[in-house]
């Protein structure tokens, strides 16, 4: 088991922007072994001379790592680094059309393989929004979980037509961890 993670937050009263950041972190610290220290730079004249109007700073285990704003998908993926917990990525080697085929029966069966103009093959799902908005906000949450994922889809919003496209182009293929991304995104559809 690790050591719990210590967030340590710099921060002084009246501090707006710091309000803003304690709420994100902790927001965030009910998923992680992790404790919030708050150190009110004003009661000791080092931390004042260092930091002066620099606030909020965030210390993850005593690395400076955040100044000023704080993004969640940010800090999740530090922590998730920190704990060993979290989604680790597979190898991205490209599956082959049967490996493809199968995988997705398992794992993402509302998705569809395709090859873009140069023939490279992707996996895509459309999504047929009830209003333009909607749509738009459909978009919004596939970003926050690539986001929060590190792996990053093809989209294309044609007036209430979504379309969602996953490849990895460092394999020129698709791979599991496309696979993966389709599955976890397969509930906002």
């Amino acid at each position: 088991m690790h050591d719990p993670i210590v967030i340590e937050i710099m921060t002084k009263k009246e501090c707006c922007l710091c309000d803003a950041v304690k709420e994100t972190v902790q927001r965030t610290l009910a998923d992680y072994p992790a404790r919030l220290q708050l150190t009110d730079i004003e009661s000791d004249p080092a931390l004042f001379e260092r930091y002066k109007e620099k606030i909020p700073v965030v210390l993850i285990n005593g690395e400076e790592s955040f100044v000023y704003k704080v993004r969640e998908s940010v800090l999740r993926k530090k922590l998730d680094a920190i704990s060993g917990k979290g989604w680790t990525m597979v190898e991205k080697k490209p599956l082959t059309e049967e490996e493809l085929r199968q995988k997705l029966q398992e794992l993402a069966p509302e998705w569809r393989m395709g090859k873009n103009e140069k023939g490279v093959p992707y996996i895509e799902r459309v999504k047929h929004a009830s209003a333009f908005m909607a749509g738009i906000d459909f978009v919004r949450q596939v970003a926050e979980k690539a986001e929060q994922n590190n792996h990053h889809p093809d989209i294309f919003i044609n007036y209430k037509r979504i379309s969602v496209r996953y490849w990895t182009h460092s394999a020129s293929g698709v791979t599991l961890a496309d696979v993966q991304m389709a599955r976890k995104i397969d509930p906002l559809f």
